[in-house]
């Protein structure tokens, strides 16, 4: 199997003890490191758990890569989700014939990842990283997402409006099936629903980290709880 991504540096292990903000960890060895991820992670950032990262980051004595859930290695760094998404979308792994033409769109008041060519046509293609796993289910998000929804809402129009969307979802867990989260965002879960009825792709994709390269495993089936369960 080929490695779509392959992180590089050299990783020192700790334990975490606690989250002193939203970006900022403190280990039981005493080190505070950067955190690059935006999500409550309160499943996998315990007490004691193993976490790995690369030394000095900004003032800080690291920056927090992944951690191990089991024989699992998930990354919780968000600044490496573009880079994964470009060797996928070049790849061809997503099923369709897209053609990378640009990275970081600005569109009014945010920014969407990438502006693809699919048949001669603009599509518009977002990126989530999924680091939540409840049983056999992926679910996203692990804490409310304002960003997400408008993110959301944002393709939703890009389709009426006649362009292609979508939004990939880096699953970075042993899971089955893809779930949009209802019990930790109503908000997002609703507009979701709604994209999807106006022609949002969802691509949840599997992906398995040996702590070092990624590879794909493939789509997942997408499943939905909550009022508009299927």
């Amino acid at each position: 199997m080929e490695s779509i991504f392959r992180i590089e540096g050299e990783f020192e292990s700790y334990h975490f003890k606690n989250r002193l903000n939203r970006f900022a960890v403190e280990t039981e060895e005493g080190k505070i490191c950067h955190l690059h991820d935006p999500g409550r992670l309160e499943e996998l950032l315990t007490p004691g758990r193993e976490i790995y990262a690369i030394r000095k980051y900004k003032g800080l004595e690291c920056e927090i890569i992944y951690t191990k859930v089991e024989d699992e290695f998930i990354l919780i760094n968000s600044k490496y989700h573009n880079s994964i998404a470009k060797n996928i979308i070049e790849k061809g792994l997503l099923g369709k014939n897209f053609k990378l033409k640009k990275s970081e769109i600005k569109l009014n008041d945010m920014r969407i990842d990438f502006l693809l060519d699919f048949n001669e046509k603009d599509y518009y293609l977002e990126v989530k990283g999924c680091t939540l796993l409840d049983g056999e289910f992926a679910k996203f998000p692990d804490a409310p997402t304002r960003r997400g929804t408008h993110h959301l809402k944002k393709l939703a129009e890009l389709r009426r409006d006649g362009y292609g969307a979508g939004v990939l979802f880096l699953v970075f867990r042993k899971a089955r099936y893809f779930m949009p989260n209802y019990e930790r965002d109503q908000d997002f879960y609703y507009a979701l629903i709604d994209a999807v009825r106006w022609g949002v792709d969802i691509f949840p994709l599997r992906l398995y980290f040996d702590g070092r390269r990624f590879f794909a495993l493939g789509l997942i089936e997408i499943k939905i709880d909550g009022p508009a369960g299927i």
